[in-house]
């Protein structure tokens, strides 16, 4: 029915689940996952601060590393603060690996670590100029439960009165930061934004899955006898020509000037453009190769100039023309021949022209093709049109109406692996004629980015009131999942952020 997202939710869940979910931690962990997870993390953040010495170690040493800057405030790392704790945190879930890729291990950890840092340090930057404040009782009362002032489960006053002031200080700030973080990742997250409407929509939706049986008319279908009667109509817009080019930025009489020298035998076109021209050729002594009338076309204001270098003979110089990217200067390294429609790769040209610029011929061609196969499925069948014309029948995987593809339902896709129908989930007009397809109707042929499509519903299913409360169920998670997705690339997009990462890294980790 759903994702495999979902999927793995419901085994997980069926794994897990025990007596403990009716309790109201078991209910605020339904409810509202999320922030049941943050309140986690932040205890295990807190914890993590007060291990050992880092288990990556040796980094930088006593010198901070300034990885980059988020509204100005660097992100640094020195042991201890917050991308150090991530550091350690992240390390500590590698386990025991074996992979031999150090490097790249060490890489994921320590960028997880510093993006996790940077949406930290932007969330507190906001939260401060929003005015967000917790009370020193709040602090006292989270240090009297959790953190480096437990012992046995309960707090002791020793450990209290054995840490210096500058410790304590230092603790204070670490929990009063991660609960502000906490407050605002709270109210980010909290909220009825799930509604009881919205549960039913979200059932209605995905109680009712379709797979099809479909036969596809490629645009590669379209035969090359059609693509050489279009060239034939439209010859001079595949006429080639053997061109070498000098463009001049500067100005019109420096490009005079470069034509004059070349002209009365002073200077050689090879060099002119091996020193003068700022295009790509000049590398090539300004040698562009051989090039078709309509992909120089653009380049003109008045196709008419164009007309006229095509007329050159071998070794003639063109006038200087103004382009939208400078004067230019051709020579004509061989006069301007008709295409060679026998040629594969002519052919290959014209038809990667046509998809490009004349679609709608091809589509019209392929249209008929397929009402012609309607029109025979539906006096035999579709299994027996498709033998007919040698067409494979695919099946698609079974799917709801998801336009857009959301992660909630199972995708539009062809077979497992197959790309074929992409796109399909974002046309309206292809979801509306496929879902309102009856038992062994053939649809009307349908427009699917390079190729035509006629459709016929092969099975059609209800879910189960079961898998639906799954869905219902792992909507909020996934939803909330989103919602963080957005905030860290906000955050990660955002002007306020200079990245440095990779150049540091590589230049204190690696030694590069």
């Amino acid at each position: 029915m759903a994702s495999r997202e979902l999927k793995r939710y419901k085994n997980k869940t069926k794994s897990t689940q025990s007596e403990a979910d009716k309790t109201l931690a078991g209910e605020r962990r339904k409810n509202h996952p999320m922030i049941y997870a943050g309140s986690v993390v932040l205890l295990v953040i807190i914890v993590v601060a007060f291990v050992g010495a880092p288990m990556v170690g040796g980094i930088g040493g006593s010198k901070p590393l300034v990885f980059g800057t988020y509204g100005g405030e660097e992100i640094t790392y020195v042991p201890g603060n917050y991308l150090a704790r991530q550091v350690d945190l992240l390390s500590s879930q590698l386990g025991d690996s074996t992979s031999q890729n150090y490097e790249w291990q060490a890489y994921q950890v320590w960028k997880g670590a510093y993006d996790r840092t940077v949406v930290r340090t932007a969330i507190l930057q906001k939260t401060e100029q929003a005015g967000v404040h917790v009370s020193d009782n709040a602090i006292d009362e989270l240090l009297l439960t959790t953190g480096p002032y437990m012992e046995n489960g309960v707090f002791s006053e020793k450990r209290y009165r054995d840490t210096s002031n500058s410790e304590r200080f230092r603790y204070r700030q670490l929990y009063r930061d991660e609960m502000i973080h906490q407050i605002y990742m709270e109210d980010s997250l909290h909220g009825d934004f799930f509604s009881g409407e919205e549960a039913d929509f979200l059932r209605s939706m995905a109680a009712d899955e379709r797979s099809f049986n479909y036969v596809l008319f490629g645009f590669e279908q379209y035969p090359d006898s059609e693509v050489a009667a279009y060239a034939q109509e439209n010859e001079s817009n595949f006429r080639k020509i053997k061109l070498s080019r000098i463009t001049v930025q500067s100005s019109l009489e420096d490009a005079n000037t470069v034509r004059q020298k070349i002209l009365d035998g002073i200077s050689t076109f090879e060099y002119q453009a091996r020193n003068f021209s700022t295009d790509s050729y000049a590398e090539e002594d300004g040698d562009m190769g051989w090039m078709e009338y309509h992909a120089l076309a653009s380049d003109f204001d008045d196709v008419a100039d164009l007309d006229t270098i095509f007329a050159l003979d071998k070794e003639e110089i063109s006038e200087v023309y103004e382009t939208n990217f400078g004067w230019v200067i051709y020579r004509i390294d061989e006069p301007a021949v008709d295409p060679d429609l026998s040629d594969p790769e002519m052919i290959d040209s014209i038809r990667s022209y046509m998809e490009r610029f004349a679609r709608g011929l091809i589509e019209d061609y392929l249209l008929e093709e397929a009402e012609s196969y309607v029109a025979e499925a539906t006096n035999t069948s579709f299994e027996t049109a498709a033998d007919n014309l040698d067409i494979e029948i695919k099946e698609s995987m079974s799917f709801p109406i998801n336009y857009g593809n959301t992660n909630f339902f199972n995708p539009v896709q062809g077979p497992e692996g197959e790309d074929d129908l992409s796109g399909a989930a974002y046309d309206t007009t292809f979801l509306t004629i496929v879902f309102s397809l009856d038992e062994d109707e053939i649809s009307e042929p349908i427009v699917l980015n390079d190729s035509i499509g006629v459709f016929k519903l092969a099975e059609q299913k209800t879910i189960e009131d079961e898998e639906l409360e799954y869905l219902v169920n792992y909507y909020p998670n996934l939803a909330q999942q989103n919602i963080l997705q957005d905030l860290n690339d906000h955050i990660m997009e955002s002007e306020k952020f200079k990245d440095n990462f990779t150049e540091v890294f590589s230049e204190s980790f690696l030694g590069r």
